[in-house]
């Protein structure tokens, strides 16, 4: 699979994006607590949540064109898109992941752009290269929640609500050795991730077991200048 980044999706997603200074962005690995934060950010300060796994999962594949959105039109094309993906070497799961970002952001955009300008919105996750974000939106309207490795390892084991991806490796023909490919390529995000967040400057916050959401949100309204007038 021969995919890039299409850097004219990201100049439109910037025209979009340009002053909107109440757009801002949760991201991080998996387990890290995205939508527990995003949820409890927009129940306190009324402010709605764009959940990008919903999107993706439901009205992405209908508005993806082949033409616009190779990447994912390939991924959402695929007979079994899950057995496609971690059918990828390394190097071409990256290179999907980037150009994915880039449509994925394309396609928010487009959600978007009928939208005021000073329309408050909190993006819910699934960015998996913060340095094609922060071609389009300001580093610090991003915040980036990174869970210890006491936290990410178990995410998708005891999880419940993540329980679907499990079962849905469970049905391939090599379920245990998938499972292990899904787990390397997760790890290897949250990696990329918190390496990018660090080049780009996009502030990282740490939570462990001790963390509480309370604690969290005590952090990164605050950073994001959500709690100001």
């Amino acid at each position: 699979m021969t995919v890039s980044v299409d850097h004219r999706l990201l100049a439109g997603v910037q025209s979009v994006l340009a002053g909107r200074a109440k757009v801002y962005w949760i991201i991080g690995g998996s387990g890290a607590g995205k939508s527990t934060v995003c949820r409890e950010i927009g129940a306190k300060h009324g402010i709605p949540v764009y959940d990008m796994d919903e999107h993706v999962f439901t009205d992405y594949p209908q508005r993806c064109t082949q033409h616009r959105h190779p990447a994912i039109s390939a991924w959402f094309t695929a007979p079994d898109s899950f057995a496609w993906m971690l059918g990828l070497p390394e190097g071409d799961f990256i290179a999907f992941n980037q150009a994915a970002t880039a449509e994925f952001l394309d396609l928010l955009a487009g959600d978007l752009a009928g939208t005021p300008p000073d329309q408050a919105l909190l993006v819910d996750g699934w960015v998996t290269d913060p340095d094609l974000l922060v071609q389009a939106a300001p580093p610090g309207q991003i915040a980036c929640l990174e869970a210890a490795l006491s936290l990410s390892a178990g995410a998708w084991e005891e999880d419940p609500d993540r329980q679907f991806m499990k079962e849905m490796i469970g049905r391939l023909p090599d379920p245990a050795a998938a499972w292990r490919r899904f787990l390397s390529f997760d790890a290897l995000m949250s990696r990329l991730i918190h390496e990018q967040c660090q080049a780009t400057g996009i502030r990282i916050f740490r939570r462990d077991e001790r963390t509480s959401v309370g604690s969290t949100l005590a952090q990164v309204v605050p950073y994001l200048g959500i709690d100001r007038p």
